[in-house]
């Protein structure tokens, strides 16, 4: 660590570039289908039926002696609604195409924060970290609202299901990384860090 001290002391910026955007766009969303909406409505009103039966199975032991009395009451009627949700998805479609999303970028000195509403696949966080002008990229994930965002893949293999009850299209995320990127580049364009200089100087 002593050895390493003298250097770094060296290049220390006592006045960093601080620089705040907020980006706000239009995504596409996920589109379903009314075999969806219908398929989801009656996946709700099977889950109904099952959380008014376990509803009725407290009330007849209301000392909830059973370890994890509440877990099956609560997985339904939490499945009943996230159904329930797809369902009115699909009529809100119709009249809305797209959903704007709220992103903001951050420069402190060479190193970049970005965040976002959705959870990235790690492969995706590390397309925008490569391609980022930064030293070092933050991404912060789920602000503002976001859910989970299926990859192509991930849906092919099987989570399809799921991806159904996400109001993101699953093409997003090359489209985020895209996004991301241009942005950083456009809010560091001048980055001249020794680091960098370091990268160049040997074919990086």
């Amino acid at each position: 660590m002593g050895v390493l001290l003298p250097p770094i002391g060296q290049a220390i910026d006592y006045a960093p570039i601080l620089s705040h955007r907020v980006v706000s766009t239009d995504l596409p969303v996920n589109r379903l289908t009314a075999a969806d909406a219908v398929n989801a409505e009656r996946e709700a009103e099977r889950l109904r039926t099952v959380y008014e039966t376990e509803l009725r199975k407290l009330e007849h032991d209301p000392m909830r002696k059973q370890e994890r009395w509440y877990v099956a009451a609560s997985a339904a009627y939490r499945q009943m609604h996230w159904n329930k949700n797809v369902a009115n998805r699909y009529e809100h479609q119709k009249r809305i195409k797209t959903l704007r999303v709220e992103m903001h970028m951050l420069r402190l000195g060479d190193i970049a924060f970005a965040s976002n509403p959705f959870e990235l696949y790690v492969d995706y966080g590390i397309q925008i970290k490569v391609q980022s002008p930064a030293v070092q990229t933050f991404l912060i994930q789920l602000a503002r609202g976001g859910t989970y965002l299926p990859s192509p893949k991930s849906i092919e293999g099987g989570t399809a299901r799921i991806a159904k009850h996400q109001r993101k299209a699953a093409a997003l995320d090359d489209i985020l990384v895209l996004v991301f990127s241009k942005l950083l580049r456009r809010y560091w364009p001048n980055l001249t860090s020794l680091y960098r200089q370091a990268q160049t100087s040997v074919g990086i």
